[in-house]
């Protein structure tokens, strides 16, 4: 598959979490971006963000690091 929504990540944590906290949970998801899929603690390593207050938050910084162009899908 070509990955997940960063939103379906999103909805199984817990906020505010930290980056470590993200990282030990759903580190190994692999998310859509529109360069193609992307592990998030790929993408998390990118952002200097090191506490997310919120999901909205976390969403942000996540597309702030790939971009917010059409999503690569199959």
């Amino acid at each position: 598959g070509g990955g997940e929504p960063v939103a379906r990540v999103a909805a199984r944590l817990t906020w505010p979490a930290t980056r470590s906290e993200i990282n030990a949970q759903e580190g190994d998801a692999v998310v859509r971006t529109p360069d193609g899929p992307t592990q998030l603690t790929d993408v998390l390593d990118e952002s200097d963000v090191p506490l997310y207050e919120s999901r909205s938050e976390f969403r942000a910084a996540v597309t702030d690091v790939v971009g917010d162009g059409p999503v690569a899908t199959e």
